[in-house]
């Protein structure tokens, strides 16, 4: 059986106040590098991914300059704060 991992980048500068940003390019902060590599280094000891998908905004992509590059794109929601949707 398969298994499937699902998880979000780390900790990103400029979450605050909380709007949905869309394709904003927010960096990881310090706290979020080493939550990402906390991450990586729990789960190399368990697991050998067969494919990894991730995102192509650099808060997800910068952890992994090796893979291929493929834009997809789902963000219609770009600014306003959430209390607004």
């Amino acid at each position: 059986m398969a298994t499937l991992i699902l998880m979000r980048h780390g900790h990103v500068e400029g979450i605050y106040p909380e709007r949905f940003r869309g394709r904003a390019e927010l960096p990881l902060s310090a706290l979020g590098v080493r939550q990402a590599q906390a991450l990586a280094d729990r789960l190399s000891v368990r697991y050998a991914p067969v494919a990894l998908y991730t995102s192509p905004m650099g808060r997800c992509s910068n952890r992994y300059p090796h893979l291929p590059r493929h834009e997809y794109s789902i963000s219609a929601a770009n600014g306003p704060a959430r209390s607004r949707l």
